[in-house]
């Protein structure tokens, strides 16, 4: 057996204490010996509680005699054991410290012992029931800064920790409501409770939950600061515990560091008021508040009003407790607070403030994009403020989390008062930008601008769902538009353990897409380069067009209303007739495996115009064009359709060909057929793109470096491409090939696979009306032509000569005014 000396000293005489370092039994008969065990509930390797514990090196042990003299101090060894032997036959106090834990000190009588054991473990005595993939910052934090600190979290909730309520002596229960979870009922939770020290001595928490007198009984909390004779949620106590824990969980947040420290020591107090020293009576000390509305920039900070500490301190003196509306909030925050932020705040004023010192410290080429957030900052907004920049864009954060002011009508203040100019929004928002009001379309109508939508902190389990994500798309993405919110990307999920990230990828398409929405916004219409793209599959000229839409003589239209409103249609004069432009777009229509003679046909005849538009790609350029394609993507393509140009639209082996012509700046051109023929490709999740369809959309940004495209009606194939259902990322065709803003002029009675458009190609849908539907039959001046002959032929049986040669000659006259020929006596009679 090893023995080790120590330098310890004796109180009564000068004699060496020795202390053995091995295991417990070996050691336990020893004379004059206090044998002490330590361990700890928490096991690192699993990072949870565990009953049985694990042994805990490096404990400090001491000693004190009964004048309270040290006698002995020394460490725990690898198996948690520490024997002190050769003591006095006295009394004597041992101490167990380590780490953050709160010490433990026992007493020990050796007066008419010769040894005695100390069996110990370490064990949290603060416990928090909350979510924690909503809290995790809290909760990382004050386990940071305490080991008396455990958690159990109600929506991932783990029944092996449920033995940590017996040793308890403060508990906080944060949202809870019985109907919300599977196994934690009342009645469970009141069971739990009943054995609870923190339970027994009136020491639970409960913050921004349900306050009802049946709470209380169904889970029989007794509230901390209350009493048996009168047990509310309305104490002092209860109301500082919420106005600490209020606090936003923002990573690195001063206000959460804060709030959370004096959380700790508030929480330490209520334990043992003895010992510690009430937090809450120090000015300084009192709960802070996260900034709740203003502007932000990773470079200049915060800009905000928030209100002083002493004055939230009297606030909760002269208003404590929770309201006990739906809303279930403190007191202070549903009255006193947005009071005073109404008027306090002015976001005009503020924002001027930021907009100068931005212009003065940060360079930029072009107007703001406003990023729309609840809270200020975050990874998220950082990666898309530098993404903008980089692009030449001004950018910065605005963010709102309550409900009044409305962020919408934030928004339609600084719009109107930007002296740079805001020219497109990305919100981050979920359901309405006006949610007090129920909608905030009248505030965006005002604002007109392009107004993305950024679909951030999805779940794991829906970042990896290979449908997307499901449950948060409602909130997310379709309530937003309703009031006009469109183009959803997924911007940052967040895993299991409650922590962010973010989805650069998505980042960077949001970049890509809400820039060149500003750049609709900011350019002059005569620079724009537009592409209207029409529908001809399966390849022939009888399958051009769309559902319930005049393709042809929508298109004519367009171009004239394109050139009144100033964009470059060429020459007005040189734009054909109607019918010679659907003549012109039919032949340069998608050609068909079969129709090969066809394709070379119209090559050959238009070659030099093509290759002057860069409309012919070899097969160095589609390798360029196709050079950052996602490999996996890009090898799904080629093992279905073969290497290097592949056999779709492609002229004698040497050119994919990119069908279309021009008018000024306006591009007429068709969507590349779905595959071959099949009518079934359309939607076939398993059949990749082929070379001409990745190279088109890949031209048309890379080479012609369009601002629009424009889909002529319903419906494209864009958007049917394989990948999640919603919720696009990188490895689906469809994030991959959506690169430029996409308009989608769309029919009213078909707004399911509008949804679907609208959702993974991140398109503006314009609906337009179904048809004018008319009886089958004469109709207009036909009828009245109809009229005519009746009438003839009815003079002609009753021998009227007279009245049947005048209506013959309003029949002969009219006639052609309907589109009949000209009735030729010279060989025709009336009658035939």
């Amino acid at each position: 057996m090893l023995m080790f000396s120590l330098n310890a000293i004796s109180a009564e005489d000068n004699s060496t204490l020795l202390a053995t370092s091995t295991d417990f039994p070996d050691v336990l008969q020893a004379p004059n010996s206090i044998n002490v065990h330590v361990s700890d509930s928490y096991v690192d390797q699993n990072k949870t509680w565990s009953e049985d514990g694990v042994n805990l090196a490096n404990a400090s042990v001491s000693v004190y005699d009964s004048s309270n003299n040290l006698v002995f101090s020394g460490l725990t060894n690898s198996e948690g054991n520490v024997v002190i032997s050769n003591l006095n036959s006295a009394n004597y106090n041992v101490e167990i410290k380590y780490s953050t834990y709160e010490p433990y000190r026992q007493s020990v009588d050796l007066s008419t012992k010769t040894s005695q054991a100390i069996d110990y473990m370490f064990i949290p005595d603060i416990l928090l029931l909350m979510d924690y993939s909503s809290h995790n910052e809290k909760m990382d934090i004050l386990m940071e800064m305490s080991k008396r600190v455990a958690y159990i979290s109600t929506m991932d909730y783990d029944v092996s920790r449920e033995w940590l309520f017996d040793y308890a002596k403060f508990i906080h229960l944060d949202m809870f409501n019985e109907g919300s979870y599977t196994r934690l009922s009342g009645e469970y939770l009141k069971e739990l409770l009943q054995n609870s020290p923190a339970n027994i001595n009136y020491n639970v928490a409960y913050t921004f939950g349900i306050y009802t007198e049946n709470m209380l009984n169904a889970t029989g909390i007794h509230i901390v600061g209350a009493s048996a004779e009168n047990n509310t949620f309305h104490t002092i106590e209860n109301t500082y515990i919420g106005s600490y824990f209020q606090a936003d969980d923002i990573n690195e947040s001063d206000v959460l560091n804060h709030n959370m420290l004096n959380y700790f020591r508030y929480v330490q107090y209520l334990i043992n008021p003895s010992k510690y020293t009430n937090p809450t009576l120090i000015e300084d000390n009192a709960p802070m508040m996260s900034p709740e509305c203003g502007f932000y920039h990773p470079d200049l900070g915060v800009y905000t009003v928030v209100p002083e500490p002493q004055i939230i301190n009297d606030w909760i003196k002269s208003n404590p407790g929770y309201s006990e509306s739906d809303k279930g909030s403190l007191n202070w925050m549903v009255t006193n607070y947005p009071n005073w932020l109404v008027s306090t705040l002015d976001p005009t004023t503020l924002f001027k403030t930021f907009e100068k010192d931005y212009v003065d410290n940060i360079a930029f080429d072009k107007p703001f994009i406003a990023i729309a957030t609840y809270y200020v900052g975050g990874d998220v907004v950082d990666s898309l403020i530098r993404g903008y920049e980089a692009n030449g864009r001004a950018a910065f954060n605005v963010f709102k989390t309550g409900t009044v002011p409305s962020m919408s009508s934030i928004l339609n203040k600084i719009v109107d008062s930007s002296n740079v100019g805001i020219s497109a929004i990305t919100s981050l928002y979920s359901w309405s930008l006006n949610y007090g009001n129920g909608s905030a379309a009248s505030d965006l109508e005002d604002i007109d601008l392009s107004v993305l939508k950024g679909v951030y902190d999805i779940s794991e389990t829906s970042y990896y769902n290979e449908l997307g994500p499901q449950i948060e798309w409602t909130f997310s993405v379709t309530y937003p538009s309703f009031e006009g919110v469109y183009g959803p990307i997924v911007l940052s999920y967040v895993d299991g353990m409650g922590k962010s990230h973010v989805i650069q990828s998505g980042v960077d398409k949001m970049v890509k897409l809400a820039c060149q929405w500003a750049d609709l916004k900011d350019m002059d219409n005569a620079d724009k380069i537009v592409s209207i793209v029409l529908y001809n599959y399966p390849p022939g000229k009888a399958e051009i067009g769309a559902s319930f839409l005049d393709v042809f003589n929508s298109t004519y239209t367009l171009l004239f209303k394109l050139h009144e409103a100033g964009f470059d249609v060429g020459n007005i004069s040189d734009i054909p007739s109607l019918r010679n432009l659907t003549d012109m777009i039919v032949n340069f229509g998608n050609k068909g495996s079969w129709a090969e003679g066809l394709l070379n046909d119209y090559v050959e005849s238009h070659f030099d115009e093509l290759m002057a538009h860069n409309q012919l790609i070899d097969l160095n350029q589609f390798y360029d064009l196709t050079a950052h394609i996602n490999a996996s993507l890009y090898e799904w393509m080629i093992n279905r359709w073969g290497d290097g140009l592949g056999k779709i639209m492609v002229y004698k082996d040497r050119y994919i060909l990119i069908p279309g012509m021009w008018f000024g700046n306006v591009f007429i051109t068709f969507q590349p057929s779905r595959g071959w023929e099949e009518i079934q490709n359309y939607h076939d999740l398993s059949l990749p793109p082929h070379q001409q369809y990745v190279a088109f959309y890949e031209w048309l940004d890379q080479v012609v470096g369009v601002n629009a495209i424009i889909n002529m009606g319903t419906h494209g194939t864009l958007e049917w491409l394989p990948g999640r259902n919603i919720g696009v990322m990188e490895g689906d065709w469809t994030f991959e090939l959506t690169l430029n803003p996409t308009i989608y002029p769309y029919i009213v009675s078909n707004p399911g696979e509008a949804m679907v458009a609208r959702d993974r190609i991140a398109a503006l849908m314009i609906t337009h009306m179904t048809p004018a539907m008319v009886s089958g039959g004469l109709y207009g001046n036909y009828t009245v032509l109809s009229e005519y002959i009746s009438h003839y032929k009815d003079q002609i049986k009753l021998n009227v000569t007279s009245n049947a040669e005048e209506y013959k000659k309003l029949i002969i006259d009219f006639a052609p005014t309907l589109g009949f020929d000209k009735f030729n006596e010279s060989n025709q009679t009336f009658d035939d």
